[in-house]
């Protein structure tokens, strides 16, 4: 029995060797795997010359890595980052807000201003902005820090951008021990830095006094942006002929003539014609004469600019009953030898006839060059008559009875000053007046 046994299990495991050789192949099971071809051994033909190895260039060094090295993390560029300056450059150039703050300007003034030079300690002139008025805090908190600050942007062709800014305009500083309430009123006076003169020679697209405002509040509110904006004539800085009417607001005294001295009034209430325009002062025609007045005394009600490089040089007079004043030409004159001028000076000659009506002796050095309000200046061929050849000239400075007398007046000019009108200081001690510009000139919008 146990041999029958044994036999059936032999039998057993030879049937299922048996189906499983059927199913995967009778090769693949062999108990004697097939030995492995060995590739053929390579053949050098005869045309053939053996390889030699490169020994020119040295072996390649292995790569060593291990499992703590990582490749290099790519190096950041260099960030640039803001300066306060070019902060409130880029805040000052942007849209002007409307809300937070209501902003009234009472004066606008872009005239001359002067600057020490922190190096050399010399005063330097140019131009500068100033701007007074009220602003009202409307944005609901109380303001412990920052500041209000005046700017004068001009924008000049394609994006070319001159800015001057200037410290905070507050005439009492939002700051802890001065919280500026909620609906509070305060005063400003905005000054901005002086600009290069120099930028007088140019002619901006576009000229704007604005406001800067920036303020905090105790806790975390934050506020910045420009709260008022107005373009103006940059004309008027240097100087310029102008046209329109105003009203006197307050009585103030026509200054014209050597050391502007005044010669006459405008009352409270007076209307006057506008005639000239630089700076923060019009010289008007008004009831008692023509003279020079601050912009603070008038309340304008049209205003136009005239743009004129040179005045006018044709034949015009003016006459009262002690004097008759006749400019036969006017003209720019080399420097004549002797003759000591600063950079930029030149001469200004003009040619006059003078005629004394009255039967007294008159002066004839008594004629001034009108450059602006307290910027007059008298000839200087009246001190040294040998400067200019047929230089005006009377006998100990006397013009007899009905005598007339015809020569050359000569006054120093800076470059960016405006000879707006030859004077005379009459006997009547009224100044006799002849404009140099005609009104037949290129009207400029103030606001562009």
């Amino acid at each position: 029995m146990p041999t029958l046994l044994a036999s059936h299990d032999v039998a057993s495991r030879a049937r299922l060797l048996a189906a499983a050789c059927l199913l995967f192949a009778l090769g693949a099971c062999s108990s004697d795997p097939a030995p492995e071809e060995e590739p053929p051994p390579p053949t050098t033909e005869a045309s053939e010359a053996p390889v030699e190895p490169d020994t020119s260039r040295p072996a390649a060094e292995p790569a060593h890595t291990t499992a703590s090295e990582e490749p290099a993390a790519p190096v950041a560029p260099t960030q640039r980052f803001e300066t306060r300056q070019e902060k409130l450059q880029r805040l000052v150039t942007g849209p002007v807000r409307r809300d937070g703050f209501d902003v009234v300007v009472q004066s606008l003034t872009v005239s001359e201003g002067v600057s020490l030079d922190p190096l050399t300690r010399r005063r330097r002139r140019g131009v500068q902005l100033e701007l007074k008025g009220l602003i009202t805090n409307e944005t609901g908190k109380t303001l412990t820090g920052g500041a209000l600050r005046g700017a004068l942007v001009l924008r000049f062709g394609g994006d070319a951008i001159k800015v001057a800014l200037g410290p905070d305009a507050l005439a009492e500083p939002a700051d802890p021990d001065t919280p500026w309430r909620s609906n509070a009123v305060r005063e400003f006076t905005a000054r901005t830095e002086v600009l290069p003169k120099i930028l007088l020679e140019y002619t901006p697209d576009v000229a704007q006094a604005r406001l800067l405002a920036s303020f905090d509040d105790p806790i975390s509110y934050h506020t910045e942006g420009v709260v008022w904006s107005l373009n103006v004539a940059w004309l008027a800085a240097r100087g310029t002929p102008v046209k329109g009417k105003a009203t006197a607001i307050k009585a103030e005294g026509l200054r014209v003539g050597p050391r502007g001295r005044i010669h006459g009034q405008v009352q409270s209430g007076e209307a006057v014609d506008l005639l000239y325009q630089q700076g923060d002062a019009f010289k008007v025609q008004a009831n008692s004469g023509v003279g020079w007045i601050s912009n603070a005394a008038l309340r304008l009600k049209d205003l136009s600019i005239y743009k004129g490089a040179e005045p006018h040089g044709g034949e015009r007079t003016a006459q009262d009953e002690f004097v008759a004043l006749k400019i036969e030409g006017l003209t720019e004159a080399p420097t004549p030898d002797g003759a000591r001028l600063k950079s930029g000076e030149r001469f200004l000659v003009v040619t006059v006839e003078l005629t004394n009506k009255s039967d007294k002796d008159i002066r004839c050095s008594d004629f001034f060059m009108d450059f602006g309000p307290g910027a007059t200046q008298q000839p200087q061929v009246s001190r040294d008559t040998r400067l200019f050849e047929g230089a005006i000239a009377c006998e100990r400075d006397r013009l007899p009875p009905q005598a007339s007398v015809t020569g050359k007046l000569a006054f120093v000019r800076d470059r960016y000053q405006i000879p707006f009108a030859l004077g005379y200081v009459s006997p009547s001690r009224r100044p006799l007046i002849i404009d140099l510009y005609d009104k037949k000139l290129t009207r400029v919008d103030p606001t562009p």
